[in-house]
């Protein structure tokens, strides 16, 4: 009896088909696309079947919805293209926006850029925070959007709209992305913006009961923030260490900040002498925590972890090995 049994166990072990692995992906949010060679073996390393690549903003220009900096693809990857569409707040707020007219001009205007490079997506997503007051429009777009656009249809959640999902309500897309930073305030302390565990936690216990199926977008990305008598006065995008410890003019302080001891133009922004820069970023073991404590929530395992963003002075700061071990906390 106990060798039927073992034999069972092992009939059964061995015809378990093992887990798929999650996919690895990457955000691509460069105005003029083109990969390095360190961005292409990423790419390699990791077996990325697909890259998430921003094609324009809509803004508003004269009181009007316009494109605003369309991507220019110096190359074309061998990655498939999921177009991403930042809308910003503002155009779904102002009460002259056509929503339909909006929608088959945005479709049109993808549908243009992926003509014109020969690109075939196979899906598209629509980056907006929609708040309480241009809920309703955001929603309206995606369902005139929905019935034009053949393929999928995917959108950006931030996490206020997942625990307050009631209110906010949940969008009618075929799934959602949940942008797993920008959980802090942009302030002169010591708190780090892009990534905040406490503020965090106050959040994703509403995961367990949240229905649109997700993927998880995690930071891989650094700024500076630029204070002077201890107020904001501008970010910094991919600034890291390694650049301001190079500049004579900067001198680290006790609270780990860099004061700038001589006026000047510095990374393309002019400083004060007495003006302070305060760095932030990601560490390898916190998107080990961060995929740790989601996993804990998640309803759903998500089939894939998308890094933010897709750039060689994002890249340099980790190892090649991090992205997989991340996605693997999730399984």
């Amino acid at each position: 009896m106990k060798i039927y049994w073992a034999i069972l166990i092992f009939l059964v072990v061995s015809c378990t088909t093992p887990s798929e692995p999650l996919g690895v992906s990457f955000y691509s949010w460069k105005t003029t696309w083109k990969l390095s060679d360190k961005e292409e073996q990423l790419l390699r390393d990791n077996k990325s079947s697909r890259l998430y690549v921003r094609y324009f903003d809509v803004g508003l220009q004269r009181g009007e919805p316009f494109p605003i900096s369309p991507v220019v693809f110096k190359s074309i990857p061998k990655q498939d293209i999921v177009p991403v569409v930042y809308i910003k707040n503002e155009v779904l707020l102002n009460p002259d926006t056509d929503v339909k007219l909006l929608a088959d001009r945005i479709l049109a205007y993808v549908e243009q850029i992926n003509k014109h490079y020969g690109i075939t997506a196979p899906e598209l997503q629509l980056d907006c925070d929609w708040s309480l007051k241009s809920k309703s429009a955001f929603f309206l777009l995606v369902k005139e959007m929905k019935t034009k656009w053949t393929a999928l249809l995917s959108c950006t959640i931030r996490l206020h709209q997942v625990k307050y999902a009631e209110k906010t309500g949940i969008p009618p897309v075929d799934y959602g992305v949940l942008m797993y930073y920008n959980i802090g305030t942009i302030s002169a302390n010591q708190v780090n913006s892009i990534y905040d565990r406490r503020v965090a936690a106050g959040y994703i216990p509403s995961l367990v009961k949240y229905p649109l199926p997700l993927k998880i977008a995690l930071p891989i990305f650094s700024w500076g923030v630029h204070l002077r008598q201890g107020k904001v006065i501008n970010l910094i995008n991919r600034l890291g260490e390694e650049e301001v410890t190079g500049n004579s003019a900067f001198r680290k302080t006790e609270n780990g900040k860099f004061k700038i001891e001589r006026e000047g133009h510095y990374f393309g922004q002019l400083f004060a002498a007495g003006d302070e820069i305060k760095l932030e970023s990601i560490r390898p073991d916190m998107l080990l925590e961060m995929a740790s404590d989601l996993k804990r929530y998640l309803k759903h395992q998500p089939t894939e972890i998308i890094f933010y963003d897709l750039d060689q002075t994002n890249i340099r700061r980790y190892d090649k090995d991090i992205f997989q071990e991340t996605a693997s906390r999730f399984r």
